[in-house]
């Protein structure tokens, strides 16, 4: 019984840990999931132990520091996920489908589209912070059209009968029936 307990024990240890490694990486979710495991094993831990007060500490000890970083874990990632939201709002400000003047004099904006063989920096330099891949909506250009045609003389066309010149082979019953495999 305390080889079962000292197993759920190490359990509890381990997936805390990974929690840990998890909420260090940045994924939240996963983290408090594994916290919340962490606590169940450390709860089963308590539940069984009967005679063994280091056991019993060792559990609670577990149990409670693995809901404590489960809240945290979670009110982290609420608010990185708020930050992310707010960011999202702050790049969507600055997005025009419109060209036009910025700042007060004429800009000529270049799309990277236009300059597929050639290098230029989008990331560095003066004005990094306006890159243009394409124009939204895309530049309308000119485009040959054929005529249309409609074929509607197709249904007054009368063809000929040609039942008369078509060869029909007389065949007997017996030959129809051992030569299926012929054709």
């Amino acid at each position: 019984m305390d080889c079962m307990l000292e197993q759920a024990l190490l359990q509890a240890q381990r997936a805390a840990a990974l929690a840990k490694v998890h909420l260090s990486a940045g994924s939240h979710v996963e983290a408090a999931v594994l916290f919340a495991r962490a606590a169940e094993h450390a709860a089963r831990v308590q539940n069984h132990v009967s005679g063994s007060p280091e056991f019993a500490a060792a559990a609670g000890r577990i149990q409670v520091e693995a809901r404590k970083s489960r809240c945290l874990a979670l009110a982290d990632g609420t608010a990185a996920l708020v930050a992310r939201q707010k960011g999202l709002r702050t790049g969507f400000a600055s997005v025009s489908l419109q060209e036009g003047p910025a700042s007060g004099g004429q800009q000529v904006v270049h799309y990277l589209m236009d300059h597929l063989g050639q290098y230029t920096s989008a990331v560095l330099g003066k004005g990094a912070n306006k890159v243009h891949i394409s124009p939204i909506p895309p530049r309308m250009t000119t485009m040959g059209v054929r005529p249309i045609l409609l074929d509607v003389a197709g249904e007054e066309i009368s063809y000929p009968d040609l039942s008369g010149r078509a060869r029909v082979k007389k065949a007997t019953t017996l030959r129809n029936l051992f030569s299926f495999g012929k054709r």
